[in-house]
């Protein structure tokens, strides 16, 4: 009986490291900035990268549209059938709200930084200083209204600031939920929880959950 109890913890010891190795080795292989880079650099160019170190709690809307049957596909006006479990729902929030405790360290991009999710007031409210100068220095007569238009988009490139989740994948990982915060200001911006799938190996952004402007 006591070499049986034996081989059983044993036995035990070696699935439970197995699935450790595993689901490290998945995470190495999967990196969620392939997700997160493309949809900043729409947005910021060539500029830094100023993103929080966590998400908000605007991540509760996502509550309103979890009941939802169709949901739009991107790059689409055509909506799609698609359902979360019951499962499925209390994990994503569950994840989200781990999400909303400081969760990512500086220099995650090339050329870029990181700030707190408590200091984007400050941060916005020292910005609006030197935008209102730099607006003055280029509103003259000198310059065309070309250039000046020109002048303005670059110094807007400038003032996004990025909060995001962790990849939340679901169902055998085919599917991986991600939430995004685009901030251009104190009272602009927008942000989405969208659907990612694997397609010919590549991670793309399927469907919206819910999408709202700030």
């Amino acid at each position: 009986m006591y070499i049986s109890s034996t081989m059983y913890r044993l036995k035990c010891i070696i699935a439970a490291c197995f699935l450790i190795l595993t689901s490290k080795t998945y995470c190495q292989e999967t990196n969620p900035f392939e997700f997160i880079q493309p949809e900043i650099l729409k947005y910021v160019g060539s500029e830094k990268i100023v993103y929080t170190d966590r998400i908000t709690e605007v991540y509760l809307v996502v509550k309103e549209t979890y009941n939802e049957k169709l949901y739009q596909r991107t790059g689409s006006n055509k909506k799609i059938a698609f359902q979360f479990t019951k499962s499925e729902k209390h994990y994503i929030l569950q994840q989200l709200k781990l999400c909303t405790k400081p969760i990512w360290s500086d220099a995650l991009f090339n050329d870029s930084k990181m700030i707190s999710a408590d200091s984007v007031i400050q941060y916005y409210k020292i910005k609006q200083k030197l935008n209102i100068k730099l607006y003055r220095l280029i509103d003259t007569p000198e310059y065309s209204r070309e250039f000046r238009l020109a002048s303005i988009k670059e110094i807007s490139r400038k003032n996004w600031i990025f909060m995001f989740s962790n990849p939340i994948y679901i169902r055998n990982n085919s599917l991986a939920v991600i939430f995004i915060k685009r901030l251009c200001g104190l009272d602009c911006g927008n942000g989405e929880l969208a659907v990612y799938r694997k397609t010919n190996g590549k991670w793309e952004k399927w469907i919206y959950i819910c999408r709202f402007v700030a």
